[in-house]
């Protein structure tokens, strides 16, 4: 379901389907349980709010508070970078303290509507998180007049966000773009938040499809200590696979190393870009450096899954695979 790129650095390994469970020959171990999900775990409520798009919860760490990094992904509106913030990251997980905030550049851009043509690539914009006033009573629409009264950054679905592990307060996020927007085929960001202050934090655009560089609305996201990884998932299937890049991040080289490979009668009736790989996760503390585990969502497929019970084989639904994937030099 992925297939390796032919690039100068060789490209994804990608074990085969009777081999993608088990872990490569380490220490005289060849399989490995990954993971067990139970049928039922217990829940707790914390802080919430009526409705946000949320694309994932991030915590970023090495900063003197709490901060949860809550990227929304708007459909019908613009996209909003919010975070938590809170004293401690337990006081932010059981709701006993923290507010909820929303991104807001320090100085007024000349249009009066931040966004993305307010910020080239190479350009930086310093900013603050701004408290969101009893966000929690907010509905959606609410939510949203509010934080563009605040003067908020708009984005165009913002997708996933990771934090680097080697780096205190810098985190990446993809803006996937939407189709007549300021951001048409993507973006990569990179915030930087203040260690001792991290209300304050600092944007800049790292990877920018409009300015030349081959990417084609990112979505996942992950991270090692020398590469971030990147997945795309194409608006517009017709326009090409859906590939899986690699940003080194000593070099600021971008290279494409993995591809979806659906099969020919989808490509004819969908499009190239009809499935999506996704959920890109370093793996290396089990598997060894430059081992990444992804998966592969095989839209337009259907075969026998198991239902809500768990049970195998007991509903049909979307093909797909869990890949265990070898990149070098990540």
């Amino acid at each position: 379901m992925l297939s390796s790129q032919s690039v100068p650095h060789g490209g994804a390994k990608v074990p085969s389907p009777s081999a993608s469970a088990h872990a490569p020959d380490c220490a005289g171990q060849t399989q490995r349980k990954l993971f067990t999900v139970p049928r039922t775990a217990p829940l707790s409520r914390s802080y919430s709010v009526q409705e946000l798009s949320g694309a994932n919860v991030v915590p970023i760490g090495g900063l003197s508070r709490s901060v949860i990094g809550l990227p929304e992904d708007g459909f019908r509106e613009y996209s909003q970078l919010f975070a938590y913030l809170s004293r401690s990251f337990e006081g932010a997980i059981d709701g006993a303290e923290g507010s909820l905030r929303v991104w807001v550049p320090n100085r007024p851009v000349a249009d009066g509507n931040p966004s993305g043509d307010d910020l080239a690539k190479g350009q930086t914009m310093r900013g603050r998180f701004e408290r969101v006033p009893h966000a929690e009573d907010l509905l959606p629409l609410q939510l949203e007049k509010l934080v563009q009264s605040m003067g908020a950054f708009d984005f165009n679905r913002i997708e996933d966000m990771i934090d680097d592990p080697n780096d205190p307060g810098t985190a990446y996020f993809a803006e996937t773009g939407r189709a007549n927007q300021e951001i048409t085929h993507g973006r990569i960001y990179q915030l930087e938040v203040d260690p001792s202050n991290p209300r304050e934090a600092t944007l800049s655009v790292v990877l920018d499809a409009a300015a030349g560089d081959d990417i084609f609305n990112p979505d996942n996201l992950g991270i090692s200590d020398t590469a971030l990884v990147i997945q795309e998932d194409r608006n517009w299937k017709m326009s090409g696979f859906n590939r899986v890049l690699v940003y080194d991040l000593a070099s600021d080289t971008l290279t494409p190393v993995a591809r979806t490979d659906p099969d020919q009668a989808i490509v004819d009736d969908r499009g190239p870009g009809a499935w999506e790989s996704s959920g890109v996760v370093d793996v290396s503390d089990a598997f060894g450096p430059g081992w990444w585990l992804l998966n592969v969502q095989a839209h337009y497929t259907k075969m026998r899954v198991p239902n809500q019970s768990l049970e195998p084989d007991s509903a049909k639904g979307e093909g797909g695979q869990l890949e265990l994937v070898f990149i070098p030099g990540t």
